[in-house]
């Protein structure tokens, strides 16, 4: 029986000679095999880095701590789940609240002051205006602290968001 003759580079492949063999890249032809998947791999990292970073500030509009903190309420506020007048109000009246929560904490922001401490405050239509007045603080002058129509719209949508996951939901 031949067997076939190998070159040293198909030294691997004499074991098997029943196996075809692919040779083996010079390490100029690998270098350049990796260069073009390291950039492959990089800007697929960077669309994944810029997914995400959208996807987070997406997160920051969704009212998710209001619904958690809804849906754990709303089993205690329905009782056995009869439709007593009590309970309807008690569930008319979480609704208010978290519908109000969503709204309002979509309008809330802080900022750090140039003595390290970070300061909380409410973004109306002139600026910031801080939670603790009379601290002596310098404001910062920023567009971003003032509300916009985005703003209103976007409170809004973050209520009818609730609403519907919340009108969703089976006491």
């Amino acid at each position: 029986m031949d067997r076939p003759q190998y070159s040293q580079s198909h030294s691997h492949c004499e074991k098997a000679a029943s196996v075809p063999c692919t040779p083996i890249p010079s390490p100029r032809a690998a270098a350049a095999d990796v260069c073009r998947h390291g950039r492959k791999r990089t800007a697929v990292a960077k669309g994944i880095q810029s997914t995400m970073s959208k996807t987070s500030m997406l997160v920051n509009f969704l009212p998710t701590g209001t619904l958690l903190m809804f849906e754990m309420l709303l089993p205690s506020s329905s009782g056995d789940g009869t439709c007593s007048h009590v309970s309807t109000m008690m569930i008319n009246v979480l609704l208010l609240i978290y519908a109000g929560s969503c709204f309002f904490f979509h309008f809330t922001d802080s900022f750090r002051a140039p003595d390290g401490n970070v300061y909380y405050g409410f973004v109306t239509p002139s600026g910031l205006a801080l939670f603790k007045s009379g601290l002596g603080i310098e404001m910062p002058k920023d567009d971003r602290y003032k509300m916009t129509i985005a703003d209103l719209v976007h409170a809004l949508m973050s209520v009818m968001v609730f609403a519907a996951i919340a009108f969703q939901t089976t006491a």
